[in-house]
């Protein structure tokens, strides 16, 4: 493999990039809900998780809005590399559309 992107849950990781899931934010969050077993329910009585948090869905939707914010689209998904990306064509990267400034 010669790079491997994680995706991003760490409050403590500044991401490599970030990639706009405007247009399947909804689908994300309806396949996620899918498994509603796993998430906060009042009538469970297993024993509670991060993610069985009353709170854990809504962080997902916030994060998505957050990164989405940081280069200026309405959800975004962040990822981490720890390789350096080989980029063919640096003008190309460094001149396309994007916000470097935040």
């Amino acid at each position: 493999m010669p790079a491997i992107a994680h995706a991003l849950y760490s409050r403590l990781t500044i991401p490599s990039f970030i990639v706009d899931i405007s247009e399947f934010a909804e689908s994300k969050m309806n396949a996620i809900r899918a498994y509603a077993s796993q998430f906060y329910s009042v009538q469970s009585k297993e024993p509670t998780t991060r993610i069985s948090e009353p709170g854990f869905l809504k962080e997902i939707e916030s994060r998505m809005r957050y990164y989405g914010a940081l280069i200026g689209v309405e959800a975004g998904e962040a990822f981490y590399v720890r390789e350096a990306l080989n980029v063919e064509d640096p003008f190309a990267l460094l001149t396309m559309s994007m916000n470097i400034y935040s």
